[in-house]
């Protein structure tokens, strides 16, 4: 057989497996199990942790009854399977002519509900940002993960810090170390005993721990709220010109940042969360809270505030079901505090914060998937109707 008529034979058996019926059963079968998994796994590490090893990752090994483990593809791997397999049997494959419209439309909504979700994993952000009443930013921040911020404490306000990553030491192992340097700083910084749940304690007695100014961290068990999480490291300046060394502990929660001072400039090292900025400012005019009588379920959480853009600025009110939208941002009524405030206490607000470019595909998909199941049901139901008209004997 000539190689080309053998190459198109293969392709033409890969196409007919991914575009099968089958393929697409098994997809939808461990979509099905993920999805009972994770829910499981919830109850004891979080909607975080879970996510991120279920439902966005390409493989995982899960450990049935504690003690087997198998395992699986992720749900971003079989997502784009169904994408595939979609586009493959019910786009390409499947029949053009004019009586089968209805289902290339319903299918066509459900491959832009599945883009949909790409775009938003891929280039949504979202945090929150809490303002007290009277107060105003334009800033929010990420409610999970966090970047290591390198700032001189000499430099002018407004000048940019050096931003390391999260991802760039999340996954070291316990005794490693991982140095970093820039051309715009006159010292190395090495990171040690990173971890995403911590504390710091006094020395007291003997321990292998390693102390810094009587003080160690402590790794803790990771929070099912990824948020209650408070991550720490060790980290060691290490000045270029003299090779001197300063170490020290940085932890999420330190009042005041680490500093060490080289050269008569003082750098500042600290763990914080991840900021962004929006192109316009929130003022927290009034924040009003009302519970239902005789309990402390909420009944109202509402928060009166300007927008601030320019010279314009705007009232706009922010309740439970309707945030506000604009420039492809949302902000919702998210929570308030504090908890223990008493009638005339000063009130803060915190607003969830969206930005997703993929915000509206979801109700476009819908829209789509409807009008293509409708177009098929009608035509269905006039082929029905001229079929039963034909049958009716004549009078």
């Amino acid at each position: 057989m000539p190689e080309p008529e053998r190459q198109s034979k293969a392709f033409v058996r890969i196409f007919a497996f991914l575009a099968s019926y089958g393929v697409a059963a098994v997809i939808l079968t461990f979509l099905l199990l993920l999805t009972f998994l994770g829910t499981l796994e919830q109850v004891d590490h979080g909607l975080f942790a879970v996510q991120e090893r279920y439902f966005n990752s390409l493989f995982l090994v899960h450990s049935f009854f504690g003690v087997l483990p198998v395992p699986l593809p992720g749900a971003y791997l079989l997502l784009v399977l169904l994408f595939i397999n979609l586009v493959c049997g019910a786009i390409i494959r499947a029949s053009k002519s004019w009586r089968r419209p209805g289902m290339l439309i319903a299918h066509s909504g459900i491959l832009l509900l599945l883009l949909g979700s790409f775009v938003t994993y891929r280039y949504s952000i979202n945090g929150n940002m809490r303002l007290y009443e009277g107060e105003a930013s334009s800033e929010f921040e990420s409610y999970t993960g966090w970047v290591l911020e390198i700032v001189s404490a000499n430099a002018p306000a407004g000048a940019e810090a050096l931003i390391i990553p999260e991802s760039d030491f999340a996954a070291m192992e316990p005794d490693e170390t991982r140095t970093f340097h820039s051309g715009h700083l006159p010292f190395e910084l090495e990171i040690s005993g990173y971890a995403k749940n911590t504390r710091v304690d006094p020395v007291s007695g003997s321990h292998s721990m390693i102390a810094v100014d009587g003080f160690y961290l402590v790794t803790m068990p990771r929070a099912p709220a990824e948020e209650q999480n408070i991550a720490g490291a060790y980290v060691a300046v290490v000045e270029n010109e003299s090779g001197k060394r300063h170490e020290g502990i940085i932890w999420a929660m330190e009042t005041h940042p680490y500093t060490v001072e080289i050269d008569g400039v003082d750098w500042a090292f600290l763990l914080r969360r991840p900021r962004w900025t929006v192109p316009f400012t929130i003022v927290l005019d009034k924040f009003t809270m009302e519970t239902h009588p005789g309990t402390s379920l909420p009944k109202v959480f509402l928060s009166d505030v300007t927008k601030l853009e320019g010279k314009s600025q705007e009232q706009i009110k922010i309740e439970m079901n309707e945030p506000l939208r604009y420039k492809g941002y949302t902000f919702f009524q998210a929570s308030w505090g504090p908890s223990d405030a008493r009638p005339g206490d000063r009130l803060f607000s915190v607003f969830a914060v969206v930005r997703n470019p993929a915000d509206k595909w979801p109700l476009y998909a819908c829209i789509v998937i409807t009008g293509g199941l409708l177009v098929h049901f009608c035509q269905k139901l006039l082929l029905y109707l001229r079929r039963e008209h034909r049958r009716r004997p004549a009078s």
